[in-house]
């Protein structure tokens, strides 16, 4: 599984368009926030068992 992450100025939101999975964080929260809504999103797309096969792509 392959998961983008993406910063940008928006609300946080997760969407699998094209089939791929991909994550948008807001850059303007604190770290904390960033961290939670991280969280969220992965919980939305992938089951904990599936963690150890997950490969990230931060931009």
């Amino acid at each position: 599984m392959i998961i983008h992450v993406y910063f940008f100025d928006d609300d946080s939101e997760v969407n699998t368009l094209g089939g791929q999975i991909n994550i948008f964080l807001n850059k303007n929260n604190n770290k904390e926030k960033i961290w939670y809504d991280f969280r969220d999103c992965l919980h939305q797309v992938t089951d904990i068992k599936q963690f150890n096969k997950c490969k990230l792509t931060i931009q």
